[in-house]
């Protein structure tokens, strides 16, 4: 679990990313902006089903990031006017 400015976010040991609180940047990757009080499943990149494979999670300020067994990390932030999904390519993570 991972505690952001105004969000939370935590995992399942199915490897599944659930997110709640603030979303008004799009940081809770459900392809809202829309404020959560409950925790809703984070989207995968095309936002047609649930993000799968993932094995750890952090949060930023307006940002959350989840790191997916194949090694690329999922960044979730609003770019104006509409939030952004966005899978990188293979970084190192620290452990």
């Amino acid at each position: 679990m991972s505690a952001g400015d105004s969000h939370t976010c935590g995992l399942t040991d199915a490897g599944a990313a659930y997110c709640w609180g603030s979303n008004r940047f799009g940081n809770l990757g459900d392809g809202t902006t829309t404020q959560r009080l409950l925790p809703v499943v984070v989207k995968n990149a095309a936002n047609t089903g649930p993000l799968t494979g993932v094995t750890q999670i952090t949060t930023g300020h307006y940002s959350s990031f989840a790191l997916l067994s194949d090694g690329t990390v999922r960044a979730m932030f609003a770019v104006s006017p509409a939030p952004a999904a966005r899978t990188t390519e293979r970084r190192s993570w620290p452990s």
